[in-house]
């Protein structure tokens, strides 16, 4: 095989394997307290209990997405008694975010699939032969 259909090959995996995490990213997580978020909601809870009291520029950035997107989903977040807003001292304009306790068990409980999912991964490539994978 050349080089140029090696490369068209690695980038129609990368463009299906995008495809795919954009799909997943709308599912939804039901949780065992029956929320249910988006994985894409999920992952913004995740991040603002690894980064407490962030304001929306610091996790769009963090997360790749606009501000905008944050700040619908915060909206969402807070009605579902997930988030808290603090409103800066010096400049009230400024909105940062914290997890309720609701938000925190959630946050570990999604981590906690997040376990279970690399684990299924280590276990499926532990079934491969070292030549095999490569």
């Amino acid at each position: 095989m050349s080089k140029k259909q090696e490369f068209e090959n690695l980038l129609d995996s990368f463009i299906r394997l995008s495809n795919e995490f954009n799909a997943a990213q709308k599912l939804l997580v039901t949780f065992p307290d029956n929320t249910t978020l988006s994985t894409k909601t999920a992952h913004l809870v995740e991040t603002i209990d690894k980064y407490p009291n962030s304001n929306t520029t610091d996790l769009a950035k963090i997360l790749g997405i606009t501000k905008g997107a944050i700040s619908q989903q915060t909206l969402r977040l807070e009605k579902m008694k997930i988030i808290t807003e603090h409103k800066a001292f010096k400049n009230k304009k400024e909105k940062f975010f914290s997890l309720t306790k609701k938000g925190k068990k959630l946050s570990h409980l999604h981590e906690q699939l997040h376990v279970r999912f690399y684990q299924s991964i280590a276990d499926k490539l532990g079934n491969f032969s070292q030549p095999s994978l490569e």
